[in-house]
């Protein structure tokens, strides 16, 4: 198994008290493909958050999520972004370094912000 390396190491301290954030997470249309995807990922609360750049996908396999193996050492720089109240950002997911080109399936991208995991689920076919 390969593994993923980060640059830098950052020690953060949410700042939000919640478990759950007021995140809507969208597929920009005709840019899902085998190879990455980009999404608009909107805050629609009043509250700043932060994220980086790291991410993993998972497969689902007989209705299981399992995190997929990467096929090469991966490396996420560690700048820390924010996303602003009432913003949209996009952002370009380009996994084929990673983890290859995938094949049909049922997959979902996984992101922390705020050190709570979103997850963004995927059909490729």
């Amino acid at each position: 198994m390969k593994k993923i390396y980060i640059a830098f190491i950052l020690l953060l301290t949410s700042c939000t008290s919640s478990d759950s954030l007021e995140i809507k997470i969208v597929t920009v249309e005709n840019t899902l493909n085998n190879k990455g995807v980009s999404l608009l990922i909107t805050n629609l609360s009043s509250e700043t958050y932060t994220y980086g750049s790291m991410y993993h996908l998972e497969h689902k396999d007989n209705g299981r999520w399992a995190e997929m193996e990467t096929i090469n050492d991966c490396y996420f720089t560690a700048e820390l972004r924010s996303l602003e109240p009432h913003r949209t950002v996009k952002r370009d997911f380009m996994w084929d370094y990673c983890y290859g080109e995938l094949e049909d399936g049922t997959y979902r991208l996984a992101f922390e912000m705020e050190d709570v995991t979103l997850y963004h689920e995927i059909v490729i076919k």
